[in-house]
């Protein structure tokens, strides 16, 4: 059921929210940001608000399956890091980077343990950090691309480690892996998907997570009851997961609201045209004219914190 034209709000008629001191707020904003400031409160709709939930995902099917695909891809980061938690519970892994001998029997110290949880905190916080640049620079794609990288030298690593030094670095990486897949895939599908089932899309990345965790679990228990001591298949299975994150994130699309805030017209109102190909209707100049004001409610976010002198007018304002 596609949504008709009746729900728009033409975004040069939004109304600037009213003040108790209009010229000053006059005075400090332009005109454009009048107009960002009327669509941050919600005065210049995109038109597919008023909706169901259901009918929201049968009218934007692209974008919704584009959301899916973006989210099921933390499956298989959900898998390897759970994987990198249980495994050290394997005896053939324990033989191989055990730092410790007590009683004739070779165990991994608690040191070493805690080193490679801290490493991947640590590298977590560095990915999370560090891709935000990236994506703000360079686009959503070159971010998938970025932590695909990160995750797949992590699984390298790992197929190669023989020393608990080396598993180190892998679990940077691995750390660094997830953080980056936390803030790119979270962003593009808040950018990306129909407003009315944002929240439900977001939810799909926590929920094929805890799915890649507990198959982890899964698989973990099937191969302690057939070989404990082989430690090598699950982090051969990653490789299959690896080459699926390839493909998902070579077939997404670029996020129009990103191309839209560093004023990539044409490419933005391409993908837009790409992803809401199949909604009757669609008026591509209006959507691309909403999102590049919402952009720059996001760049230059005004916040007003009011002081009232005697006279009860705005004393002050201070802009983040």
């Amino acid at each position: 059921m596609a949504a008709t034209t009746e729900y728009k709000t033409p975004i040069e008629k939004a109304t600037p929210i009213e003040s108790r001191h209009d010229d000053h707020l006059e005075s400090v904003l332009k005109p454009d940001d009048l107009t960002a400031d009327a669509v941050a409160k919600g005065q210049a709709a995109t038109g597919y608000e008023t909706i169901s939930l259901w009918d929201t995902v049968k009218t934007f099917k692209v974008a919704s399956a584009c959301c899916f695909a973006a989210a099921f891809s933390a499956g298989a980061d959900g898998f390897q890091m759970a994987m990198n938690a249980s495994i050290i519970a394997n005896k053939g892994f324990v033989q191989q980077f055990a730092t410790d001998v007590a009683d004739g029997k070779k165990f991994l110290a608690a040191g070493t343990i805690s080193s490679w949880s801290a490493t991947q905190n640590c590298g977590q916080v560095v990915g999370q950090t560090g891709i935000s640049f990236l994506n703000a620079r360079f686009g959503r794609k070159v971010g998938m691309y970025a932590l695909w990288t990160l995750i797949m030298c992590s699984v390298l690593i790992e197929t190669f480690a023989r020393n608990w030094k080396i598993w180190l670095v892998a679990k940077l990486f691995a750390g660094m892996g997830v953080g980056a897949m936390q803030a790119t895939i979270l962003g593009y599908i808040s950018e990306v998907a129909p407003v009315r089932i944002r929240g439900s899309m977001l939810m799909l990345y926590s929920f094929w997570w805890t799915v890649g965790s507990f198959f982890t679990h899964v698989a973990l228990q099937r191969l302690n009851h057939r070989d404990p001591f082989d430690w090598l298949t699950p982090i051969y299975i990653q490789w299959g997961h690896v080459g699926l994150m390839a493909i998902i994130y070579i077939c997404l699309p670029e996020s129009p609201a990103w191309c839209a805030s560093v004023g990539k017209e044409a490419q933005a109102k391409k993908w837009l045209k790409f992803i809401h190909r199949d909604v009757e209707g669609y008026d591509v100049e209006y959507q691309y004219q909403v999102r590049r004001c919402i952009s720059k409610v996001r760049a230059h976010r005004l916040q007003f914190f009011c002081r009232q002198n005697p006279a009860g007018r705005i004393c002050h304002v201070t802009t983040i």
